[in-house]
């Protein structure tokens, strides 16, 4: 059961995206006081921040609904027979759509991710078509 594991990292992600929210307010006071070269350090790092968080909340709110219905027919059989043994097909496109958000949030929110892809699937690939033909 990922119950608990899900309200724990609802409750972490909660705290520092509050600590984010400090830290941006902070950080508007203190670029003003500050060098031009230090705003893109920490503009890169805020935004890795962003991603993690947004990574482990939107798995926590796909996840956290089957973790519920697994609750529910373990203490209610009927309910397991009735319902929980017809949502196998949605489990898994549920699953299925979190895999793909998490990887659009990665390409959206990540230069580094965006070119460590290009290099390894486009290059490569054009590399392999061209040796082919």
């Amino acid at each position: 059961m990922n119950v608990m594991p899900c309200i724990l990292l609802t409750f972490l992600s909660t705290m520092v995206i509050l600590a984010m929210y400090q830290a941006s307010k902070l950080r508007v006071r203190l670029l003003q006081q500050s060098r031009p070269s230090d705003h893109n350090v920490k503009r890169k790092h805020n935004r890795t921040t962003l991603m993690l968080v947004s990574v482990v909340l939107f798995s926590v709110i796909t996840v956290m609904p089957y973790d519920i219905l697994i609750m529910v027919s373990v203490l209610n059989k009927d309910f397991h027979k009735e319902v929980y043994s017809n949502l196998d097909e949605f489990k898994d496109l549920i699953i299925l759509l979190n895999s793909a958000v998490i990887f659009v949030l990665y390409c959206i929110m990540s230069k580094k991710f965006r070119d460590t892809f290009k290099n390894l699937f486009v290059v490569n690939f054009k590399c392999h078509k061209h040796s082919v033909t």
